[in-house]
C-alpha cells in the first residue's frame, strides 16, 4: 500500500481494520488515513512489545486514548492548515509566472480577442460571449481535470482546488456587470480572471500529478 510502511508485524487484516477505524472517526481523506494508520500501527506495535499478551483491539484502544477527547481532530486541522499554506504558496507562484513569457503573451492574446468580440456583440447577445469564453478557457480545463475519476477523496486534491472559486466568482458575478459599466473595467477584470483561471489550472494539475504518483489507488 502506497506511502504506508510495509515492515509492520501487524497482519494485513489488522491494517485494514485500522483504515476502517480511522474512517469511522471522521477522517474520510485517503491520504490522511494513510498517515494516521502508519502512526497507529507503529504505536500499537510498541504497545504490544511493552505489554506482552495484550490484544490488538486493546492496544488500539490504549493508543487512541492518547489522542485525547477530540481524537484525530487536531491532526486533521494541522494537516489542512499545512496543505492550505502550501497550495497558497504554489498558487501565488503560478500567478507570478503568468507575467512571464510566454504565459503573458497567451493571456494578452485571449483577452484581446475576447475584448474585440465583446464590442462586436450587442448586450442581447452577451450569452454568446460567455459560451465562447467558457469554450476557450473553462471547458478545456474541466475536461483535462476530469481525465481520471477519483475513487477515494484526497485532502491534497481538495486543497489543490480551493482557488477555483476565485475565478468562478469573477466569471459569474463580476464580469457580467462590468461589461455594462465600463469597457476598460471589463477588459481589466477579464484579464485578471484569465490569469486566475490559468494559474488555478496549472496549480491543480501539478498537485494532481503529485497525488496520482503518491496515491495511485485513489484513482481509476
Amino acid at each position: 500500500m502506497e506511502n504506508l510502511r510495509t515492515n509492520f508485524n501487524l497482519s494485513e487484516k489488522e491494517i485494514q481494520s485500522l483504515f476502517r477505524f480511522v474512517e469511522k472517526k471522521s477522517v474520510r481523506w485517503y491520504d490522511l488515513q494513510i498517515e494516521i494508520v502508519d502512526h497507529l500501527a507503529s504505536s500499537i506495535e510498541d504497545e504490544i512489545s511493552l505489554i506482552p499478551g495484550i490484544s490488538f483491539e486493546s492496544a488500539l484502544e490504549n493508543v487512541y486514548k492518547g489522542f485525547g477527547i477530540f481524537g484525530f481532530a487536531k491532526i486533521v486541522e494541522e494537516r489542512q492548515n499545512h496543505l492550505a499554506k502550501a497550495v497558497k504558496k504554489r498558487w501565488w507562484s503560478e500567478i507570478k509566472n503568468m507575467f512571464k513569457w510566454p504565459e503573458i503573451a497567451l493571456s494578452i492574446l485571449i483577452v484581446s480577442g475576447l475584448s474585440i468580440l465583446s464590442k462586436l456583440l450587442q448586450h442581447s447577445l452577451e450569452i454568446y460571449f460567455y459560451i465562447i469564453y467558457f469554450g476557450i478557457i473553462s471547458i478545456p480545463m474541466i475536461s483535462v481535470l476530469q481525465r481520471k475519476n477519483v475513487k477515494k477523496p484526497l485532502l491534497l486534491l481538495e486543497k489543490g482546488s480551493m482557488y477555483m472559486s476565485v475565478s468562478t466568482f469573477f466569471q459569474f458575478f463580476i464580469i457580467p456587470f462590468s461589461l455594462r459599466i465600463s469597457p476598460l473595467l471589463f477588459v481589466v477584470l477579464l484579464f485578471i480572471t484569465t490569469l486566475f483561471e490559468m494559474a488555478t489550472f496549472k496549480t491543480y494539475i501539478s498537485i494532481r500529478k503529485k497525488a496520482e504518483a503518491l496515491y495511485p489507488a485513489a484513482f481509476n
